[in-house]
C-alpha cells in the first residue's frame, strides 16, 4: 500500500505556491481542534453519514487530511479499517489520543499529501473534507489526482461554491480587509464540475452533489470510479 517518496512534476511551479493551512496546525491549533465542539458540524456530519450509508464504505477507508480524526470517531462502530493521513504531527497526536478511545481498527500516517505515499487504488473510499478549500488552484489540482490516483472506488471530498451567499460575504469581507492593508482570507472556492473535470482522466464522474444547508458555502461532492 505504502511506496516511496514520489517526485512533483518537474515542470510545474506547484512548489512555489505557499497556503497557512499547510504550516498552521501547530500543538496549540491541534488542541483547540481537540476541544472543538461539534455542534456548528452537525450538520455536515449528518451529510456524510448519509452518503456514506447511501454508497457504502468498503473495508478500506482514507481519511486525507485527519486532523485529530474527527470523522473516525464520528464513524466509531463500523466495520471498516481507517487510515488517517495528516502533514501535521501534533494533529495526528491528538487523533491517536482520540482513537484510542473507539472500537476501530486504525492506522496513522505522517505525509505530505501533494506527494501521496500509496499505491494506486490502495483504499475502498477516500474522504478529503475541510481541505481543499485552503488550497491554491494548482496545489488543488495536484492533491485530487493524487487522492484520485489512491481510491478504488469512491472518492467524497466538501468545497466551497463560488455562488452561495457565504462565500461572497465571505469574498467581500476579504476585499475590504485587502483594501485596508490586510491579507486575503487564503479561502479559495470552484464548482463541482471543475472537480469533476480534475478527475475525469483517472475514471471519475460526479456522481452527487451534497448540501450542507441553506446558503451555506460548503458542499459534498460524490466521485465514483466508473
Amino acid at each position: 500500500m505504502l511506496e516511496g517518496p514520489r517526485k512533483k512534476n518537474q515542470d510545474s511551479d506547484i512548489e512555489s505556491e505557499f497556503y497557512t493551512g499547510r504550516v498552521k496546525y501547530t500543538d496549540s491549533m491541534a488542541d483547540h481542534y481537540l476541544k472543538k465542539s461539534e455542534g456548528r458540524r452537525g450538520p455536515e456530519n449528518a451529510v456524510l453519514k448519509r452518503i456514506l450509508e447511501q454508497y457504502g464504505i468498503g473495508e478500506t477507508l482514507l481519511d486525507a487530511p485527519c486532523g485529530v480524526a474527527r470523522v473516525g470517531a464520528l464513524l466509531n462502530g463500523s466495520d471498516f479499517r481507517y487510515f488517517g493521513a495528516d502533514y501535521s504531527r501534533p494533529m495526528l497526536e491528538r487523533a491517536r489520543e482520540r482513537l484510542k478511545a473507539t472500537t476501530l481498527r486504525y492506522d496513522l500516517l505522517h505525509c505530505d499529501l501533494e506527494q501521496a505515499p500509496f499505491g494506486p487504488r490502495s483504499f475502498d473510499t477516500t474522504l478529503s473534507l475541510r481541505f481543499l478549500h485552503h488550497l491554491p488552484t494548482k496545489t488543488r489540482s495536484s492533491v485530487l489526482h493524487g487522492l484520485a490516483r489512491v481510491t478504488d472506488r469512491l472518492l467524497v471530498v466538501t468545497f466551497f461554491h463560488p455562488f452561495s451567499l457565504h462565500y461572497v460575504m465571505r469574498n467581500c469581507r476579504s476585499l475590504l480587509n485587502m483594501a485596508k492593508g490586510g491579507e486575503p482570507s487564503g479561502r479559495y472556492s470552484h464548482t463541482a464540475r471543475w472537480l469533476e473535470e480534475q478527475v475525469k482522466p483517472q475514471g471519475f464522474r460526479l456522481s452527487q452533489v451534497y448540501p450542507t444547508g441553506f446558503l451555506k458555502e460548503t458542499r459534498y461532492a460524490v466521485l465514483e470510479r466508473i
